[in-house]
């Protein structure tokens, strides 16, 4: 019988300077011992499996927490890991579309790791290196290795996991079926919330540079689902979102950087500390609440030219 094929690695490299790296000492500074133990876990499970990637799923954060034990729950898991998403230790592209673990950084190590194999295999959804580069991939390992691909992708959201039991009451379960069906499937509608949000920003953006590269603004979905997760995980509310939208487009620095809802989740803290520091923090709340009373409608781009009209001529 013929030796199974093998993708993942047994072992990988942890530098000595892993804990200075300035990604790592956020996530310790964010979520504390912890943390690491379970970014350590992370990085295990993505080069034992496949080597260069961990397709992540809901079941995930059960396991890991009970792997992990220490009084991680379930929830703690997702809080850490959107952490190192949103700290780049993750890719942040291939997480929202695929669900999947991986980084340049991740694929690097892993091709220098394989360059003996006879068989390579890599999914070119989730490349993030140029193999022409013969430091990244040499020309040997080059001729041996095959580019896949996968089919296009469901893109799904998974809530955190409630480990309480409900209470027995129909309606609340045709309640819950619903929210969760909802959160797993990431289809927010234009009267969500969160899509409204996502649109806003494009909004301003578009306002600030009409060649702004954005995504159109019926396909604002992965923008929607960032916004969700600036609520659901991040505890912000949509008053204090659009205060902050409106800061970043609105000052001269950062209207260049803040140019996707990622972007506004990544540069949050700062964003809030200068607006507060500048006066423009409660000023912009009450504007964003002001906006927010109002009767649950789909939004045309000239909604927001006559916004922005306004806002200039009350200056």
């Amino acid at each position: 019988m013929a030796r199974p094929f093998k993708e993942g690695l047994d072992y990988f490299p942890l530098d000595v300077d892993f804990l200075d790296d300035k990604k790592v000492k956020l996530i310790k500074a964010e979520f504390g011992a912890k943390g690491i133990l379970v970014l350590i876990y992370l990085l295990t499970l993505v080069y034992k499996s496949n080597g260069y990637f961990y397709k992540w799923d809901k079941d995930d954060y059960l396991l890991m927490s009970d792997s992990v034990g220490c009084g991680c729950s379930p929830d703690f898991i997702q809080e850490v890991l959107q952490g190192c998403v949103r700290r780049s230790i993750f890719d942040d592209r291939v997480f929202d579309m695929f669900n999947v673990l991986t980084s340049a950084g991740i694929q690097k190590r892993y091709l220098n790791a394989i360059s003996e194999r006879k068989n390579i295999s890599i999914i070119k959804d989730y490349l993030l290196v140029d193999l022409s580069d013969e430091k990244v991939c040499p020309p040997g390992t080059l001729k041996r290795l095959t580019l896949n691909s996968i089919n296009p992708p469901i893109k799904s959201v998974n809530p955190p996991i409630n480990l309480i039991k409900p209470p027995n009451n129909p309606q609340s379960k045709v309640k819950e079926s619903k929210s969760n069906k909802k959160h797993i499937s990431s289809e927010f509608s234009v009267d969500d919330i969160q899509y409204k949000l996502a649109l806003e920003l494009r909004s301003y953006i578009l306002r600030n540079n009409n060649k702004a590269r954005v995504p159109d603004s019926n396909k604002l979905q992965s923008w929607a689902t960032e916004i969700d997760k600036m609520m659901r995980l991040d505890k912000h509310t949509a008053d204090e979102i659009r205060a902050m939208i409106t800061y970043s487009q609105q000052d001269n620095f950062w209207c260049s950087c803040i140019l996707s809802p990622s972007k506004l989740r990544e540069k949050y803290d700062t964003l809030y500390l200068q607006s507060k520091s500048k006066g423009k923090y409660q000023s912009n709340i009450s504007q964003a609440s002001n906006r927010g009373n109002f009767e649950q409608r789909d939004y045309e781009d000239s909604y927001f030219d006559n916004f922005f009209n306004n806002t200039k001529g009350a200056k």
